[in-house]
């Protein structure tokens, strides 16, 4: 397992992801200091519209 060092600058992420049914779209903030997690920010879910799984399908399901 690959190990972090903790910095003096705070890093502030953003993570979203989407499961495999593409019914929605999930996204969460968090501050880390490389190693901690040292605040849990906003969250948020946002469904999906018909016109988004379109273009969501085309993509996961394109012929490449």
């Amino acid at each position: 397992m690959k190990s972090f060092r903790k910095t003096s600058i705070p890093i502030v992420a953003l993570g979203a992801m989407s499961g495999t049914s593409l019914e929605g779209v999930d996204a969460a903030v968090l501050v880390t200091d490389g190693h901690d997690i040292t605040v849990f920010g906003p969250t948020q879910y946002r469904r999906r519209t018909d016109s988004a799984f379109g273009r969501f399908g085309a993509l996961f399901w394109a012929k490449g």
